[in-house]
C-alpha cells in the first residue's frame, strides 16, 4: 500500500485518482528518464485504489497517451510497462456503468486518507446536480483541514444539501464528531450517498442495510453516531416521501438530532431556494438553551451569479440572522478544481438581540 505523504510523486497520484483532466495534469518534479517513470508506474499502479476503485478505463487511456507524449517530448526512452498497460486497455470495452459513473478518490493532504466516491460522469444527470462534487464543498472542505479541526470534534454536525458525501465524508475522516447528519432533496443522490458511506469505511459505522424517512439508521459508538435523513429540501418543498410530509417552511416537524454546526455548499445557485434555505438556517440556529453554546452555519457558496449571491445576503439581512465572512487564507490546496471561480464561505449565527 502506497503512503502519498511518502510518495516522490504524491502529486500526480492525486491527480489520477480524482480524475483531473489529463491535459490540465500538473507534472510538476517529475523527470522523464526511464528510472523516474518506472517509480511513478508502480506507485500508480500498484496503489491499493487501483484493485476496487480504479479510474475509469477511458481516463487511464487518456493519462497514458499524456505520459507518453511527455516522455516523447523529453526525448526519453518509453519503458515497456506503460506501453504494454496501453496496448491491453485499449483492448478492452467500457461497460454502461462506467460510461454514467465513476469513481473518484480525493486525497485528503495526510497519512493515506482518501475519500472514495462513486460519480456521475455528468454534470446532470435524473434531473439533479447533485450526483457529482462541486468546488465549494472541496473549498469548505480544506478550511476545515486549515482551521476548523478541532473546533468541529465532539460536535453535532447536519448538512443541509449533502449531495453524494464528499463534504461530510472529508470532516468525518479529519475530525471526530459526535454525530452527522446528512439530508438532501433527491432519492437517487440518497442511493448513491448510501453507497459512498459504506466503501469509505468510517471507523465504527457498520455498512448501512436500509434508511428510509427520518432516521431507520442510527449507530452510536465511542467515535461518531452516523445518521441519514431522506429530507426533501427547499427545491422539493411540499412534497411527500412515505408518510411524512417534509417541508422546510414548516420543519419543526423533523426530527434532527441536536445540532451544534451546520454545514452546507453550492445551495444558492437559484434566487427560488433563498427563503426556504433561510427559514430552515433560522429554525437549526435558534438557541434552544441559555446553556448550551448557540449552533453556529458555514455556508460556502460559487459565486456564479453575483446578483443571486446579492439577494442571499440582503435575505440574510433582513431574517434574524447575521453574518460574516470567512476567509480562506491559511487554507492548503489540497484539491485539484477550476478555482478561477470565487468562493465564498460565510460564518451565519442567529441574531438574539
Amino acid at each position: 500500500m502506497n503512503n502519498p505523504t511518502t510518495c516522490e510523486y504524491s502529486n500526480i497520484i492525486s491527480q489520477f485518482f480524482s480524475l483531473v483532466r489529463t491535459k490540465d495534469i500538473d507534472w510538476g518534479g517529475f523527470e522523464a528518464e526511464p528510472q523516474s517513470q518506472r517509480r511513478l508506474f508502480h506507485e500508480i499502479f500498484d496503489h491499493h485504489l487501483m484493485l476496487k476503485y480504479p479510474p475509469p478505463l477511458d481516463y487511464q487511456l487518456s493519462f497514458l497517451k499524456q505520459w507518453m507524449k511527455l516522455v516523447e517530448d523529453s526525448n526519453q526512452e518509453l519503458i515497456e510497462e506503460i506501453y504494454e498497460l496501453y496496448t491491453s486497455l485499449i483492448s478492452k470495452g467500457l461497460n454502461d456503468d462506467d460510461r454514467n459513473y465513476c469513481y473518484k478518490s480525493y486525497y485528503l493532504g495526510e497519512g493515506d486518507v482518501f475519500v472514495t466516491l462513486k460519480e456521475s460522469r455528468h454534470i446532470v444527470s435524473g434531473g439533479t446536480t447533485g450526483l457529482c462534487t462541486w468546488q465549494a464543498s472541496m473549498e469548505l472542505a480544506e478550511w476545515i483541514a486549515a482551521e476548523q479541526k478541532e473546533a468541529f470534534n465532539n460536535k453535532h454536525i447536519l448538512e443541509l444539501g449533502s449531495g453524494i458525501g464528499f463534504l461530510g465524508l472529508s470532516v468525518l475522516k479529519l475530525t471526530s464528531p459526535l454525530s452527522y447528519t446528512f439530508t438532501d432533496c433527491n432519492v437517487d443522490v440518497l442511493k448513491l450517498l448510501k453507497n459512498n458511506v459504506d466503501i469509505n469505511n468510517i471507523p465504527g459505522v457498520p455498512p448501512i442495510d436500509t434508511f428510509t424517512v427520518v432516521v431507520k439508521f442510527k449507530q452510536k459508538t465511542n467515535q461518531c453516531s452516523c445518521l441519514f435523513v431522506v429530507c426533501y429540501t427547499f427545491l422539493m418543498a411540499g412534497n411527500q416521501i412515505v408518510s411524512t410530509h417534509l417541508d422546510w417552511n414548516s420543519c419543526e416537524q423533523l426530527d434532527f438530532p441536536p445540532v451544534d454546526i451546520v454545514l452546507a455548499s453550492d445551495v444558492i445557485y437559484d434566487t427560488e431556494l433563498i427563503d426556504p434555505f433561510i427559514n430552515v438556517l433560522e429554525k437549526l440556529l435558534r438557541p434552544v438553551s441559555p446553556a448550551r453554546v448557540p449552533p453556529v452555519a458555514y455556508v460556502a457558496s460559487t459565486i456564479r451569479n453575483e446578483d443571486t449571491y446579492s439577494q442571499f445576503l440582503q435575505k440574510i439581512d433582513g431574517s434574524s440572522l447575521l453574518y460574516k465572512e470567512v476567509k480562506n487564507e491559511l487554507a492548503k490546496r489540497i484539491f485539484y478544481y477550476d478555482r478561477r471561480l470565487i468562493v465564498s464561505i460565510l460564518e451565519i449565527t442567529y441574531n438574539n438581540n
